[in-house]
């Protein structure tokens, strides 16, 4: 098999290494050749004299490996568990934006950087993934909003409208309704509603019989005019008048 003392010419190579066998001048046997260092393949590295596939690292995922790996036991992720994305081949946990609240993290989290709340600030309620201002009713004026709004739909005044009172409907001085205002009438029946500038002030809105409506809001007794004889006031007063003349 050696066809010439100290010819280059191997029988077999060491591990790691390949045999490369060239013909030179005429004749089967006249062959020359060496071992030669192992060329991997891409995504390949020696280890051992033999090629190994890369095995990359990655923690919260899938290890890239053969051509997606650089080199064996660097960190490169090729995919990520839930709750977590890919940022520079690591995986990273996932965190939600979220005006007025607190955004969710990691599973609770389906994409990185997308809107969703877990919970809201003062003020504010949980509608779907987003936090809303709190808004309350009100009948005759304007409805709470906000903090000021103690749970959003009840039924909560911030103010009310011309001829309206906040009314308390609880210990807490921000729950209320409003309810028309109702003034007082002597001989009278008072004034309510728009009618009535401030509760419990002197307004009347019609006068009891014998009794006529001033400017004022006021009622005053009727007097009569009567040529040669006395002038009659109010309806009771007259009707003694016309008793005494009996």
């Amino acid at each position: 098999d050696c066809p010439k003392h100290g010819s280059a010419l191997c029988a077999s190579c060491d591990k790691g290494f390949s045999l490369d066998l060239a013909l030179f001048g005429s004749g089967s046997k006249n062959w020359t050749g060496g071992c030669w260092e192992t060329k991997c393949e891409e995504g390949h590295s020696k280890k051992d004299g033999e090629c190994v596939e890369h095995d990359c690292l990655c923690v919260f995922g899938v290890a890239s490996m053969g051509k997606d790996c650089p080199a064996p036991d660097t960190v490169k992720c090729a995919s990520c568990v839930d709750g977590h994305h890919l940022d520079g081949g690591i995986c990273k946990v996932n965190v939600c934006q979220c005006a007025n609240g607190v955004g969710a993290v990691g599973g609770s989290c389906p994409k990185h950087d997308h809107d969703k709340c877990t919970r809201c600030d003062v003020g504010h309620r949980l509608d779907g993934s987003f936090c809303k201002v709190k808004t309350c009713t009100c009948e005759n004026g304007v409805g709470a909003q906000g903090a000021n709004c103690l749970q959003h739909g009840m039924a909560q005044c911030a103010s009310c409208d011309a001829g309206f009172s906040f009314q308390p409907t609880s210990s807490s001085s921000l729950s209320g309704i409003c309810v028309p205002n109702e003034c007082e009438c002597v001989n009278g029946e008072g004034a309510k509603g728009k009618a009535c500038p401030k509760s419990g002030s002197l307004n009347c809105s019609s006068c009891d019989v014998g009794y006529h409506l001033r400017p004022d809001g006021g009622c005053l007794p009727n007097v009569c005019e009567c040529k040669n004889g006395a002038d009659a006031v109010a309806a009771a007063e007259t009707t003694d008048l016309k008793r005494t003349e009996d």
